[in-house]
């Protein structure tokens, strides 16, 4: 495992990689909220401090969103299609089949269908 050192505003890492500048900030937080923290970090097998951090994340991305939501997002199509691309892999249905199922849902949603024709 890499021990991590602070230097200079870039985080160099023993094993010679890098990261983001970092900065500590210490924040007091209720005995319930800090122990359900704990619990939540635990449950997904996940540090406290990492959970807060993509908690925050979260929270700053979607205020970023609402001030400016026709601001671009930083995700790429692939990484937004992924759970799609995965489920549809997982159900085991075919491209052939699910074409099918897309002309018969078109055919059967056109003006004056008839449902199943």
């Amino acid at each position: 495992m890499a021990r991590t050192l602070l230097v200079e505003d870039v985080t160099m890492t023993t094993d010679g990689s890098t990261a983001p500048p970092q900065e500590e900030l210490i924040v007091a937080l209720p005995s319930q909220l800090a122990h359900d923290l704990r619990r939540v970090a635990r449950q997904r097998s996940q540090d406290p401090a990492a959970l807060v951090r993509d908690l925050l994340q979260l929270v700053l991305g979607a205020a970023d969103k609402e001030r400016s939501p026709n601001a671009c997002t930083t995700r790429t199509l692939d990484e937004i299609l992924a759970p799609v691309r995965h489920a549809f892999a997982a159900s085991g249905v075919s491209e052939e089949r699910l074409i099918e199922l897309i002309e018969q849902a078109r055919r059967e949603s056109a003006p004056g269908a008839q449902p199943g024709a």
